[in-house]
């Protein structure tokens, strides 16, 4: 199918819902593309706007990271638990999924060690006529020893595309 990435709400109107987007920021055009019936990635951070509240949180401290068996994972190297492999995109944030368990399909989530609470660092939820697919990875890396860029990241590329290919 058709991908395009969207950055802004400035960008020009035509195929709104067809193919799949991948965004960069919560924006009225996503969310037209998404009631049209088209399906969006969208890479969360703190100032891109998201539909759940984001946390500030560690991944690899003093948390269990579940994989939720997900067809967005494809051939994605894991036993169930996170290693090197998430080196490259791992996120300081999570998604307060809290209000909406009954609306989200969980893809990754983060269990706190301490107190239990739930998190997810990447989920699929139906908006509109579309799937959205709703992450904090890091998947374009560029934190302490990740990599800078998506396109120096096999893992992040893998992973995006196969979200793509899950929505497509």
């Amino acid at each position: 199918g058709d991908v395009r990435v969207v950055e802004s709400d400035s960008a020009e109107e035509s195929g709104v819902g067809e193919g799949v987007v991948v965004a960069t920021r919560w924006s009225a055009r996503v969310r037209d593309h998404l009631r049209a019936g088209g399906n969006a990635v969208l890479l969360v951070d703190e100032q891109s706007g998201s539909p759940f509240p984001v946390a500030s949180m560690p991944f690899w401290r003093e948390a269990v990271k579940v994989f939720e068996p997900h067809q967005a994972w494809g051939e994605f190297p894991h036993e169930g638990w996170a290693d090197l492999q998430c080196a490259a995109f791992a996120p300081d944030l999570a998604l307060d999924t809290s209000e909406a368990r009954d609306e989200i399909t969980p893809i990754l989530r983060r269990v706190d060690a301490r107190t239990a609470e739930v998190h997810d660092y990447a989920v699929e939820v139906a908006y509109g006529n579309g799937r959205l697919i709703v992450s904090t990875l890091r998947l374009e890396g560029s934190r302490g020893d990740q990599p800078r860029g998506l396109s120096r990241s096999p893992a992040a590329s893998y992973l995006l595309s196969a979200w793509v290919r899950a929505l497509g």
